[in-house]
């Protein structure tokens, strides 16, 4: 006599079923898609979710195996902030804190979130290095060199003005941007030198004598890159 066995929608569900494709087992265990070594196929967010047919599934305790540190810059300036780019691998995995340590250059910076901020007092030269740390899984250093600053244009701003015989005036040099690290000006009288003097700190001295001239002054910072 033949027999029927007849099973319930929830006892079907509560089945481990296994699709042969090709070479390749597929099983659908506890509600998440493996294969034959236990691999997680398909996630859908990095925190390990996974959606089957409108149903949603969480896969917990996968390990951090790779972190990836990168900025767009290898040079920063005082005062300038940069994005930490921070990559772990498999992005599913359970832990998504991150954690910057300071290798080198602690005294120059802070990280604030993913942000690094330079110092505005940070030293020309130095050399900042971090590491990004999940779950105790280290990335390699990233590092970067602090550069000045540079001027990017210095200018007299009384250029006008009128001195009586034996008077004397301050200049008012303007150096932009206001954070430009060299901020060491040098002037030079290119006309009239014969009647006036300027001193190392922009004053200009007229001689009692003078019946009347002109007084043409270069002011330039240190390094010599930009003259007005």
């Amino acid at each position: 006599m033949l027999n029927r066995v007849r099973f319930s929608a929830k006892t079907l569900l509560s089945l481990s079923v296994v699709l042969l494709f090709g070479a390749v087992a597929f099983v659908f265990s506890c509600g998440k898609l493996f294969d034959s070594k236990n691999t997680l196929l398909s996630v859908g967010a990095s925190s390990g979710e996974y959606t089957n047919g409108g149903t949603h599934y969480q896969r917990d305790n996968v390990p951090v195996e790779r972190v990836d540190l990168s900025a767009s810059v290898t040079t920063v300036r005082p005062g300038q902030s940069i994005n930490l780019d921070v990559v772990i691998t498999p992005q599913w995995a359970s832990s998504q804190n991150v954690l910057f340590q300071f290798m080198n250059g602690a005294i120059q910076a802070n990280i604030n979130g993913n942000v690094l901020t330079v110092r505005p007092n940070a030293t020309i030269g130095a050399t900042i290095s971090i590491v990004a740390v999940v779950d105790s899984v280290r990335s390699s250093t990233l590092s970067f060199v602090i550069e000045e600053n540079p001027v990017e244009s210095v200018k007299i701003s009384n250029t006008q003005a009128s001195i009586n015989q034996g008077a004397s005036l301050r200049l008012n040099t303007v150096i932009e941007p206001v954070n430009a690290t060299n901020r060491i000006v040098v002037y030079q009288i290119i006309e009239g030198n014969q009647f006036a003097t300027v001193s190392a700190d922009g004053v200009v001295r007229v001689n009692a004598n003078l019946q009347a001239g002109n007084l043409q002054i270069k002011v330039q910072v240190q390094d010599l890159r930009k003259v007005t």
